[in-house]
């Protein structure tokens, strides 16, 4: 079986009293364990279906099933960050008492060239003393789907 295997997938929008089709019929497998790129116009459906196999939405028809032990992670296309808590904060924000293993923390923080700024903000330059520039401010939302995929 593949990692995520989609069947028959159908989702509509409604907006002001009309029903938007957004996916109609998608039949799709991704394989466990690979990287897929999902590419499109804008509007043509990539969120949506990504919201999907996330769990964040249910389709209105068909069926999606996963393998049993899999994880989901997001990166969103701007940084999705909580601005009044530090690097180390947003890694952990979430995160179980028994998830939190300081060790591995701070090898991903390492790993995406964040090391020094664990306790910056990821907040505007005239707002914070010690932030974060938006470059890094991407690497943190790499670092953060590093340690969930971990």
């Amino acid at each position: 079986m593949a990692g995520i295997e989609l069947i028959d997938i159908h989702k509509t929008y409604r907006v002001d009293n009309r029903e938007i089709p957004v996916l109609n019929g998608i039949n799709l497998s991704l394989p466990a364990g690979r990287i897929t790129v999902i590419l499109g116009q804008s509007g043509c459906g990539k969120t949506t279906l990504l919201r999907l196999t996330g769990g964040l939405e249910t389709a209105d028809s068909g069926e999606i099933r996963w393998e049993s032990a899999h994880k989901t992670a997001f990166v969103f296309q701007e940084p999705r960050l909580m601005p009044w808590l530090t690097v180390w904060e947003n890694v952990v924000f979430g995160l179980s008492k028994k998830e939190t293993d300081p060790g591995k923390i701070e090898a991903v923080i390492r790993t995406v060239g964040l090391s020094g700024f664990e306790k910056a903000y990821p907040a505007k330059a005239w707002e914070q003393p010690r932030l974060l520039h938006f470059s890094l401010k991407k690497q943190l939302m790499y670092l953060l789907l590093l340690y969930i995929a971990i």
